[in-house]
Order: C-alpha cells, then structure tokens, then sequence
C-alpha cells in the first residue's frame, strides 16, 4: 500500500513563487491552464490525442512518489484511456466544486475523484456506471475515547468538510434526524484525505468521507476511528451531461471492464472490495 506524505506547514512565499508552485502541481504533464469548452466530448478528445482528469492526491484516488504513480481511480483512468488510444494528463483538485468548474469550462474531461451518487451530484453532471459501493462515515480522533458512538452523539459538534463535499447534504439531513443542529465547516485548500490527516493529529476536528477512503488512510493515519452514517451508495466518475458519446463510451467500457480479472485485481490491490462491502 502507498503511503502518503501527511501535510505540512507551508512555508510564507511570495505572489510569484506561488503561482509558478501552483503551476508546477500538476501530474506528470503540465497542462494549460487554457480551457476549451470543444473539448468536452470524444470529438474534441480524439483531435487533441489527450484525456484529462481532475483528481485529487489520496491513496485512492492517485498517490505520486517520484516517477511511480498508483492508485485505483488513476489505474481505471489510464486503462480506459489506452483503450482508447490516448494520453492521460492529470489535473490536482482539491474539491469537487473546484473539479466541477473545470469540466463545465473545458478544462478537464473527467472528475476522478470518486463521486458518491446523491440528487444534487446527478443535477449537476453525468455520473458514470458505479465503479464500486461505499458508505459515508463520521471520523473522529481516538482521543475523544467513548464519546462518539453513534448520531446523536453529533449534536452541536461541527463536522469539517471540503468545499463541494457531497456529504454536506447528508450532515444536513442528519441533523433533522437526530433533531439537534450539527455545524458544518468547508475548507477550499485540503481535500478530504489531508482533513483526515488533521483529524489524526487534532482531537478537536471531525469529518465525512468514502468509508473505503477512511480504511486507506488508516494505514498511516493511526489515531482515527469512525462509525457508519449512511446508506450504500454507489461512487462514479463525473462527466459534463452534454458529452454524449463520452458518457456512453465510457459507460459500456465501465460495465465491461468490471467483470474483468485486471478489475479484480485492482480492488485487491487497493480497497479489497468483495471483502469489505
């Protein structure tokens, strides 16, 4: 299993070194930060030869070390764009509203970030066939011992989220659930991994994510627990609703690709689906 690097402090940089850092966060290949709204759909992905995903750096989503990259979503990617003949270019993002902005203007084709199916998810994009199942879970530090055990421990506690976080809805309704208010703080700079990084070293900070996420980042995110909060959902790659004939490719690819042996093989390596769900 890879493991990520936790965050660090971030050293104070001036406006121009933080603009050419920036830049450089991309994966493997730069790539302009120019969009194309032509570019949306298999027409415009075939003249330009290239594919490109919004993802974010997790250990399931896509984990870089050097010139070595894994991950499952990355390992889906890149077989489906060799599929169909292509170059994969990669594009960090740190939230979902950000990914979103991306594929309406043209900058990416693809959000790889694992995207839970809600109502508010599918208004908004083409959710692809489900690449796997999950339940949204409440992650907490061990420190706070017994005190979190179930919903209604939630009451007046603020959950941290990041922005565009699927989630959101569902702490909302929680709240009516449990008839008492739980807070909901969103950050725009960390994506859901690096808030679980947080809640391993703050006792005071708790979050929702993807309960397969949450067992990844156990692995080196040794202080944290976590209960389930919601029903199975499905989880999706995101593509812009007008991108017809990327939706239907990528759709029939999926449906066949999943009773696949190299499937299999990736769940093992990665999430171990059939053992966990």
């Amino acid at each position: 299993m890879t493991k990520l690097r936790r965050k660090a402090k971030r050293p104070v940089i001036g406006a121009v070194a933080a603009g050419a850092l920036l830049t450089a966060f991309l994966l493997k290949d730069i790539i302009s930060p120019r969009t194309d709204s032509g570019y949306k759909d298999m027409e415009g992905i075939f003249a330009k030869g290239v594919m490109t995903a919004a993802i974010e750096e997790s250990p399931l989503s896509c984990a870089i070390r050097g010139s070595d990259t894994t991950g499952l979503y990355y390992g889906i990617l890149k077989r489906f764009a060799k599929h169909h003949g292509l170059q994969l270019k990669l594009k960090v993002v740190n939230n979902l509203d950000k990914a979103q902005a991306e594929l309406q203007l043209g900058g990416c084709n693809i959000i790889a970030t694992g995207i839970a199916s809600t109502m508010d998810a599918r208004r908004t994009m083409h959710l692809s066939e489900p690449l796997h199942t999950s339940h949204a879970v409440l992650v907490y530090n061990k420190a706070r011992g017994l005190a979190l055990t179930s919903p209604y421990d939630l009451g007046g506690m603020e959950v941290t989220l990041p922005d565009g976080s699927p989630y959101a809805t569902r702490i909302n309704n929680l709240g009516l659930e449990i008839m008492d208010t739980i807070k909901v703080r969103t950050v725009s700079d960390e994506n859901a991994y690096q808030i679980l990084c947080d809640v391993d070293n703050d006792p005071t900070i708790t979050t929702v994510c993807d309960d397969k996420l949450a067992a990844m980042a156990a692995d080196s995110c040794k202080n944290i627990a976590w209960f389930t909060i919601g029903f199975e959902q499905n989880v999706s790659f995101g593509t812009d609703n007008g991108a017809a004939a990327l939706n239907d490719s990528l759709d029939s690819w999926l449906r066949r690709f999943k009773e696949s042996k190299d499937y299999a093989e990736l769940c093992r390596r990665y999430i171990n689906i059939g053992t966990r769900e």
